[in-house]
């Protein structure tokens, strides 16, 4: 089976890929990169009050101004802005080239996911997300109650790897290891 949908790209503030889909009557937005609860593509357009969430974490795409095709995209956490506020216009067409730049500014040495180890996935049919930030372990599950577990060695985090996200190939001792020739702990944030 084939399907057909005309999609475009949208660039969210100056750093985020966003797209937007075509189906009959109106554009859906769909989001792929984001660590935010996107489930399902977004009716942005014939449901301005539309919620993306998962407990707690919600995401809000509203309208700016739609006569000029404006949409502010806003993230809460615990009922406070989790992020920047983004913007961006439906009108404005968008091709892969014109992310180039900030795809090769997000992985200069230095930058934010070029200096940790990061791990996400949504678990919904166990109705959490875990999370790994370097040493750092949590399930948040979606009725706002959150784990949070201090992993003390190499062994730790690849068990969590390999059980709570169901990737026991991936290298990760190898990216510790990458990490540390950076000159980056994972485990500074011991406590």
């Amino acid at each position: 089976m084939q399907l057909n949908s005309a999609c475009d790209y949208v660039m969210l503030g100056n750093e985020h890929i966003g797209i937007l889909v075509e189906i009959p009557g109106e554009r859906v937005y769909v989001d792929c990169g984001a660590a935010a609860p996107f489930f399902q593509p977004v009716r942005f357009e014939s449901n301005s009050l539309n919620v993306s969430q998962f407990g707690d974490d919600k995401v809000h795409i509203r309208h700016a101004h739609p006569e000029s095709g404006r949409y502010t995209y806003v993230r809460y956490t615990q009922g406070k802005q989790n992020g920047k506020e983004w913007h961006f216009n439906i009108n404005q067409k968008r091709e892969f080239e014109d992310f180039h730049d900030i795809i090769l500014k997000s992985t200069m040495a230095g930058t934010t996911f070029m200096t940790i180890l990061r791990c996400q996935l949504w678990q919904l049919n166990q109705r959490r997300s875990v999370s790994l930030v370097n040493n750092q372990f949590g399930i948040r599950h979606s009725d706002g109650r959150i784990d949070k577990y201090t992993l003390h060695s190499v062994a730790e985090i690849e068990e969590v790897i390999a059980n709570e996200f169901a990737l026991p190939k991936l290298p990760v001792r190898e990216t510790i290891d990458v990490l540390a020739e950076l000159g980056i702990d994972i485990f500074s944030s011991e406590k």
